[in-house]
């Protein structure tokens, strides 16, 4: 009984101070210090495993182009631990639009429609003109193949 107790409290003190780097990545999110956050992200992480600090931690590592991987890798694992939270998948979207990856921009605003059908957000990205003429490959071909797009030959070869 008194080892239950105390493991119980030293997990309940690993949360709190989890979600107190988290408030700490918020603060610094906000600031524009998107380094700061990350990195108390991956702190929170050690203590205590949230898909909000994972979310956070995308957003963060979105903001610095050499870790685009390393943002889509956190919002997949945030996806996977709260895959039905609708901002989630169009944050993931926006991520997605901003890397020129339309298809899977488009699924995963399908994906928050499915889960809240009138996402604000996921219309939006929907509605861009990047989207109008998109089908279902081909261009904004996320470098497909079959693309004529002169600037993208250099992936054919």
């Amino acid at each position: 009984e008194i080892q239950r107790t105390a493991k119980k409290v030293g997990r309940e003190r690993l949360d709190q101070e989890a979600e107190k780097r988290f408030d700490l990545a918020k603060q610094s999110y906000k600031a524009g210090k998107f380094w700061e956050a990350s990195h108390l992200c991956e702190q929170a992480l050690g203590l205590h495993e949230d898909g909000r600090y994972y979310w956070l931690m995308g957003l963060s590592y979105a903001q610095h182009p050499r870790f685009r991987h390393k943002a889509e890798d956190s919002f997949h694992r945030a996806i996977k631990l709260d895959p039905l939270n609708d901002e989630l998948h169009a944050d993931l979207a926006d991520f997605y639009v901003t890397q020129g990856l339309f298809l899977r921009a488009r699924t995963h605003c399908m994906k928050a429609l499915e889960i809240i059908p009138d996402q604000i957000r996921a219309r939006e990205i929907l509605e861009e003109p990047a989207f109008e003429n998109l089908g279902s490959g081909g261009c904004c071909c996320e470098h497909d193949p079959g693309c004529n797009h002169a600037e993208h030959r250099a992936w054919r070869k």
